[in-house]
């Protein structure tokens, strides 16, 4: 079955290509068709991202046009960069541009897809796979419509590298190297963690060249070629950098000798270019980084300080950082138990007819470990199941067609019924896959309501999931953000899950010690770290004066996180085990049948005796309360006393129609209070924004 002949048919190639991209778009836009006219989710009448990260970037970008720098803006990121340009250049608006990117940036994974299948000369296998690979789930959920981050391209580049590996090894000259040199520098540029992936690749070209061809020097050119792109860039660390102008200037210097010399002497040249290149990767701190990156991504739950307290870090609370079953496993690389298995038996059948699929062996293993590692590495493996899918559906097909001598038109048939076979489940899913928004319009608007009351220096606290829309819409400081460490959550739970007296003395001093908090602290009250618990409620503790404005932001939808969050200032610094101290349990929904209520999870009230059922233990309850908000968000509470030896508390949410079952400590704690009941105590906050999504308290504090 030749649908690509042996004559290097570039015409069908980029029909195919074509093909599958629409293909690829057309699926992705099925969820700005299902919610583009939904307001919750439109700001500027425009869909949402729905990406912590996806604000960090938007920032820099919005920082590169306004001319500004806002506080941990990422104006050196290159996604922030192509974002700007967009933005400028083209008719689309901002929001649109951060809305579409991912859409047609991510759908380009079909090119090395294809192109892979023809330099491995099976064709059929990488436009089988091009169909498939940009629809599985994982590689769908993380380059859908209005998921803005680097994501878009973080596997289309890497593909790009292996494509540019495989290519060179086949045709063996320095304009291929030059092709892996550049596919490299602008796969380090966008996403410089892939350094890590594609130095394995590398890693794996060595053993594949020296296992094959001992004596052949030509691996070491390649290796030689590759360094200078794996360098630092600057959005990684500007101090160590080599800019990209210095780097295609090296390289071409380096191409330009290597092509006139002409092999005359490579061994002198491959020696010195070679040292040349390692000097600079290792030299300027690249291996470094590279390592961290290692440890960060298999170890990420527990952090532990120069004095070996512990802490937990934020990734923690990710859902794609958390270990999955085998079965989800191949339900998010390929969509189906059936389409992976298959998939999987074609990976291996084709690395051994096509042993250059060795060098994708670090993708494959790191995204097949992703049941263990969690489950945002299975994206890196998704392109090659996809791969081993259609090289097993070519091979069957080419069984057949030896064994039987079935027509053409049947070999058609055949491949076109096994990619509808495989693409069902993926679109199945994108039909059922519909995230909200990071944050909301309602949530965002409160934002941008509180922007004109704050200067730059200010403070917006909040969990870290809301720190970059904090940032985004505010331009002021967050205080909490995705990839800060342990440290500063710490504080920001510890003013959470604590009552008023407790926030009203942290905050000041998680602002002014920032991660330090707990080490600053310690210090200046010559005490253990357990034991900030006992100094922080003291009253009248003298704090420290800040020039800038603290501000707390408790959305409602925080409270889905809430037992997360109180595991953050529950953790005993010295062991790194958690203690639970907090009962916490808002229903998703709950049954009444006559007296009684289930609220689900085990727990069930009691309306005629007035208790509540918790894991089976009958319990009484302290008191019972309604709280609903009116037509003009105006709250109001109804209290039952009941039993006021009880630690337990009902409280009936009824405009947000859910039960929310409480300890004392979390009843006390500063987040329940402020939000649910707007019960602030006035010598330490003031009501700035209050509606029923979000609302917004000021720090009582001196200001100089």
């Amino acid at each position: 079955m030749d649908i690509i002949n042996a004559k290097k048919d570039l015409k069908t190639i980029f029909l195919f290509i074509l093909i599958t991209y629409i293909l690829s778009v057309i699926f992705r836009y099925y969820y700005i068709f299902e919610f583009q006219d939904y307001q919750p989710y439109l700001w500027n009448g425009t869909i949402m991202i729905n990406t912590f990260d996806g604000y960090y970037y938007a920032l820099g970008a919005q920082d590169i046009l306004n001319h500004t720098h806002s506080s941990h803006s990422p104006t050196d990121a290159t996604i922030s960069k192509v974002t700007a340009f967009l933005a400028k250049y083209t008719p689309l608006s901002f929001e649109e541009v951060l809305l579409w990117m991912p859409v047609l940036f991510s759908s380009l994974l079909v090119i090395p897809l294809i192109l892979i299948g023809y330099v491995l000369k099976t064709p059929q296998t990488g436009i089988i796979a091009a169909f498939l690979a940009p629809i599985t789930w994982v590689y769908y959920e993380r380059t859908m419509a209005a998921h803005y981050d680097t994501d878009m391209l973080n596997i289309v580049l890497p593909m790009f590298v292996f494509l540019s590996i495989i290519y060179a090894f086949q045709k063996r000259n320095s304009l291929s190297l030059l092709f892996v040199s550049l596919s490299i520098t602008i796969s380090n540029l966008w996403y410089p963690q892939s350094a890590t992936f594609i130095i394995g690749m590398l890693g794996m070209a060595f053993f594949y060249s020296f296992f094959k061809k001992k004596k052949d020097l030509f691996i070491f050119k390649l290796l030689a070629y590759s360094f200078i792109p794996l360098s630092i860039p600057p959005a990684l660390n500007p101090e160590l950098s080599i800019s990209l102008t210095y780097k295609l200037v090296i390289l071409t210097l380096f191409f330009s000798i290597d092509t006139v010399l002409k092999n005359r002497f490579d061994k002198i040249f491959i020696l010195i270019f070679l040292i040349i290149s390692l000097s600079i990767y290792y030299f300027n701190g690249t291996l470094h980084i590279v390592i961290s990156k290692i440890y960060e991504y298999i170890i990420p739950r527990l952090h532990a300080s120069g004095n070996s307290l512990h802490f937990l870090e934020g990734a923690y609370t990710i859902a794609e950082l958390q270990q999955i079953s085998f079965i989800d496993l191949a339900h998010n690389i390929s969509g189906h138990i059936i389409t992976f298995s298959i998939s999987a038996l074609g990976l291996v059948y084709m690395i051994i007819k096509k042993p250059l699929m060795l060098i994708a062996l670090p993708m494959i293993v790191i995204g097949t470990l992703s049941y263990k590692l969690g489950i945002r590495f299975s994206i890196y493996a998704a392109p090659f199941y996809a791969l081993g899918y259609g090289f097993f559906v070519t091979s069957f097909i080419e069984f057949f067609k030896q064994r039987f001598s079935i027509s053409t038109k049947i070999q058609y048939l055949l491949m076109a019924t096994t990619i509808i076979f495989a693409l069902l489940p993926n679109i199945l899913h994108i039909k059922e896959f519909k995230p909200s928004p990071t944050v909301t319009h309602n949530e965002a608007k409160i934002l941008s309501m509180l922007h004109p009351q704050l200067q730059q220096k200010d403070y917006v606290v909040s969990w870290w999931d809301y720190g970059y829309p904090i940032m985004y819409y505010t331009k002021a400081h967050a205080y909490g953000f995705a990839n800060a460490n342990g440290k500063r959550d710490y504080p920001i739970s510890f003013a959470l899950m604590h009552n008023q007296q407790f926030a009203k003395n942290t905050l000041p001093f998680a602002i002014n010690f920032d991660e330090h908090f707990i080490d600053k602290l310690t210090k200046k009250f010559q005490c253990h770290p357990n034991e900030l618990k006992y100094i922080l409620r003291i009253p009248n503790l003298k704090l420290p004066k800040l020039n800038r404005k603290i501000f707390l932001y408790i959305p409602y939808r925080l409270f889905d996180y809430f037992n997360e969050i109180a595991k953050f200032s529950e953790i005993n610094l010295y062991n790194g085990k958690v203690k639970r101290e907090t009962l916490f349990y808002l229903t998703k929904e709950f049954k009444q049948n006559g007296n009684m209520i289930d609220l689900g999870n085990n727990f069930t009230l009691n309306l005629k005796n007035r208790t509540i059922s918790i894991k089976g233990e009958e319990v009484p309850i302290n008191t019972f309360f309604t709280v609903e908000y009116d037509k003009h968000s105006e709250l109001h509470i109804q209290k039952q006393p009941i039993n006021p030896k009880s630690v337990i508390y009902v409280i009936y949410l009824k405009s947000y129609k859910k039960f929310l079952v409480v300890n004392q400590k979390a009843f006390n704690s500063t987040m329940v209070q402020l939000f649910v009941f707007e019960d602030y105590d006035p010598r330490f906050f003031r009501p700035v924004i209050l509606t029923p999504y979000a609302k917004v308290y000021k720090l009582v504090q001196e200001i100089y």
